[in-house]
């Protein structure tokens, strides 16, 4: 395939993401007072966040963060993958294949995440619970400069920077609530 080619690839993937969420954004999402989800695996992490962005505003804007937080509710809270064996997995490229194995596991087979989306007149919230036993989230708030290297762990600053007008977690860390002032026009 030619850079040409994989271009012209990823450009007409972008018009149809577009043409695929304007629906969406102008009739469907507008009528959503509330929602919830359930997901277990990377790729429906994936799904969500992409369908889930046309509530707001600049789904352009959310879709990054809100895939973050999902991924991490997925892989650390769903399978139990800490930072640290995240780090080895990646550096022996078998990230992809522990997931698997671990989402085969009878333990795991039946938790999931859950998400809550919910439009209010200040805005539009996002809830994800996992079953986990949590984590010291404080640290991950912001980018530290001594990670700043690491091949992941920016996932959540990212999001609060980025993505959300604010994050916040619950005491144990296996619940965050994102927020964002941002709502799509509504037409009638």
């Amino acid at each position: 395939m030619t850079a040409q080619t994989s271009t012209a690839t990823a450009t007409a993937a972008d018009m149809q993401k577009t043409a695929l969420r304007a629906p969406l954004q102008s009739g469907g999402f507008a009528l959503v007072d509330t929602c919830k989800f359930k997901i277990r695996t990377v790729e429906e992490a994936r799904t969500l966040a992409h369908f889930a962005a046309g509530m707001f505003k600049d789904p352009a804007r959310i879709e990054p963060g809100l895939y973050e937080l999902l991924l991490n509710a997925v892989e650390h809270g769903c399978l139990e993958i800490g930072h640290d064996l995240k780090t080895r997995l990646l550096e022996l490229d078998s990230w992809e294949k522990e997931i698997a194995r671990r989402q085969s596991l009878p333990q795991n087979r039946e938790k999931h995440v859950e998400v809550v989306i919910a439009r209010r007149s200040e805005g539009v919230f996002v809830v994800i619970t996992d079953p986990g036993p949590g984590f010291d989230w404080k640290s991950w708030i912001t980018v530290d400069p001594a990670r700043a290297g690491d091949s992941h762990g920016r996932g959540i600053a990212r999001a609060r920077g980025l993505s959300f007008d604010s994050i916040a977690f619950n005491a144990e860390g296996n619940q965050v609530a994102a927020h964002t002032r941002d709502l799509p026009e509504q037409k009638w």
